[in-house]
């Protein structure tokens, strides 16, 4: 008779029963449902395989954490656990942007999970701080804590009290700041003297609080209106023009933010045989994706790159995401690595091999 066995899910030890804490490590014990007549299941190899990536990831060891659900990935693209644990690793890093991109994907093959859309939203918050801080702010104004029954109505004697700290409070705060107040002609040399600001109109256009470089300033109101017309012909531009470059390539959208006039470009790639070769490609695409996008309008001031791997028997994953800044994709040798050209540059696992071996 087959005796059915089971391992602590936090540290993998083998254990006699599923039920209680784990001798081993304190935990609570979680069945991994293997056989010892029969051998593991795949589905048991991909659950044992990311215990083994969460342990490695709660001891920073990222490799190998990354190695075990990369192993899981290959074998099973649809395993939404193996995404989101690779988020986990990539937030534990503080790589918050890669992590969005992971958990997403988790969502998309488990859409049902709780945890997962939990886990994206504390990101997002991370990454975009202040993004719900004015709802959160109001909501935590006008609800009292839990457990508690509201402000306390103060004594008639309380009130009194209060006010006249506020208004003695009020009296020397005004008393000091008419004492320490400069002479009105010695204004500009105090503030040098202080190191405080000078007036608006000391200043030059370049120092006035409110504006910035040429080079970072976002599209004005009329370019903002004519975006979707921008947008579809940008769209259209590099999808004529990729022929010429790679006829497999396939530029499915553009999006242009007006805040930071920056592209977002996304377009897909084909797997061929040789994984050094495959990013090759994609880095000879992405630079003509940039300097087409920037020759086409010079409002277009920086390009974000996502760039998807489709290929036969395969799902379609996520291979490459790169931000370029107008100029730098052009710059240089044409031979030049993706890393010299681009930044926030992040590839797949399976496509991060040796520079030298890459090309790219």
């Amino acid at each position: 008779m087959d005796k059915t066995s089971f391992a602590c899910g936090n540290c993998g030890r083998r254990l006699e029963s599923a039920e209680g804490l784990c001798p081993h490590c304190g935990q609570a014990a979680g069945p991994t449902a293997s056989s010892a007549g029969g051998g593991a299941s795949s589905g048991n190899e991909e659950y044992l395989a990311l215990v083994r990536a969460g342990i490695h990831r709660r001891h920073r060891r990222w490799d190998l954490a990354e190695r075990e659900c990369s192993e899981v990935l290959r074998r099973n693209p649809d395993c939404a656990d193996a995404y989101s644990v690779m988020g986990d690793i990539c937030r534990d890093q503080k790589k918050l942007r890669d992590a969005i991109e992971w958990y997403r994907l988790a969502l998309l093959h488990n859409p049902a999970s709780v945890a997962d859309r939990d886990k994206l939203e504390q990101v997002i918050d991370s990454f975009y701080p202040g993004r719900r801080g004015g709802e959160e702010g109001d909501r935590a104004q006008s609800s009292p804590p839990v457990g508690t029954m509201g402000p306390r109505p103060c004594s008639l004697t309380t009130t009194v009290a209060l006010a006249l700290a506020v208004v003695f409070a009020i009296a020397v705060a005004t008393a000091l700041l008419s004492r320490q107040s400069p002479a009105p002609s010695d204004t500009a040399g105090a503030a040098a003297a202080s190191g405080a600001f000078a007036p608006a109109e000391q200043m030059s256009a370049a120092e006035t609080p409110g504006t910035a470089p040429e080079g970072r300033r976002g599209m004005d109101d009329q370019t903002a209106a004519d975006l979707p017309g921008l947008e579809a012909g940008l769209l259209s531009h590099l999808q004529s023009r990729m022929t010429a470059v790679d006829v497999n390539c396939q530029v499915s959208s553009v999006e242009i933010d007006p805040f930071t006039a920056s592209a977002a470009i996304r377009f897909t790639m084909p797997r061929v045989w040789s994984l050094s070769e495959t990013r090759r490609n994609i880095v000879r695409v992405a630079r003509a994706l940039a300097d087409e996008s920037f020759a086409f309008d010079d409002r277009v001031r920086a390009v974000k790159l996502r760039c998807t791997l489709r290929g036969a028997g395969a799902k379609d994953q996520v291979a490459m995401l790169a931000e370029a800044e107008r100029g730098a994709a052009a710059a240089g040798d044409p031979d030049a690595g993706a890393e010299e050209v681009f930044s926030a540059l992040w590839w797949h696992p399976d496509l991060r091999v040796p520079v030298g071996d890459a090309g790219g």
